[in-house]
């Protein structure tokens, strides 16, 4: 049993620090986690500080280009052998290390990351740093969800299919991350509508975020009815989603079109 301490009230750093060994370093799976003031003079034998005691995690010590999840980081990066893994660590990281100095303060919609940092969290009399702590770890486990998605998206984006409609540009992807993933770059990178086979749980779609280009997939839908009755496709009433398989309507016969056919619908 691996023993941490941090100091109270423990910042993003902190918290990240703890997430880094406890979720990715095989040796901290059990763990408790003490807290211990700043200003104590020394940590008791035993435990790994983490942004306390001028130790090894410590930035205080010195290190004005770190924070405790950097340096922690240092240490186990190496222990990341997926690639997908790590650059969506190299991410969080990084953002971890900007939002500790400061460097977001200024910016639109910042008071959303201070809710991350957990410097909203109500007081608790006598438990505040350990509830501050568990949603920090609970929300960074929800963010490296969301950002490893999107590092998956970007390595099968490498595999794209462009086309064009009389909409505007599509592209098409075969992609296990969400929609909302593929709408979100997708839109980034100029186009219209993107058609997506995902390989693992055989949904496939046709979907525009985009208003103002007016994308109604009504003809669409008919021909991919026509084709395959044994599908259940779903036109959604803003026209702009045609979509077989979703989280939300699992149990339906799924369509077999493959991605060429699935450009077809709409070129």
């Amino acid at each position: 049993m691996k023993k941490l301490a941090t100091h109270p009230n423990p910042h993003i750093d902190d918290a990240c620090g703890i997430w880094l060994l406890t979720r990715f370093h095989p040796a901290y799976k059990k763990h408790t986690v003490s807290f211990i003031p700043q200003s104590s003079k020394k940590i008791p034998a035993g435990f790994v500080a983490i942004g306390i005691g001028r130790g090894k995690y410590d930035e205080h010590k010195g290190d004005v280009n770190d924070c405790a999840a950097t340096l922690v980081y240092k240490d186990i990066r190496g222990k990341i052998k997926n690639k997908i893994d790590r650059a969506a660590l190299d991410e969080i990281v990084e953002w971890v290390k900007n939002e500790d100095h400061a460097q977001f303060f200024g910016i639109q919609n910042h008071e959303y990351g201070v809710a991350i940092t957990g410097m909203s969290i109500p007081k608790v009399k006598g438990s505040k740093s350990k509830t501050s702590l568990n949603w920090m770890l609970t929300a960074l486990d929800g963010i490296y969800v969301t950002i490893r998605e999107k590092q998956q998206l970007l390595h099968d984006w490498e595999h794209k299919v462009t086309f064009e409609t009389k909409w505007g540009r599509g592209v098409a992807v075969k992609t296990k991350t969400s929609s909302q993933q593929v709408a979100q770059l997708s839109m980034r990178k100029g186009f219209v509508l993107f058609a997506v086979e995902n390989p693992e749980n055989g949904y496939r779609y046709i979907k525009s975020a985009v208003r103002s280009a007016h994308v109604n997939l009504s003809k669409a839908y008919k021909t991919a009815s026509a084709n395959e009755p044994e599908a259940e496709w779903y036109l959604h009433h803003s026209k702009r989603m045609l979509i077989c398989g979703s989280d939300v309507a699992e149990n339906i016969t799924l369509s077999k079109l493959t991605l060429k056919e699935l450009i077809s619908l709409v070129k």
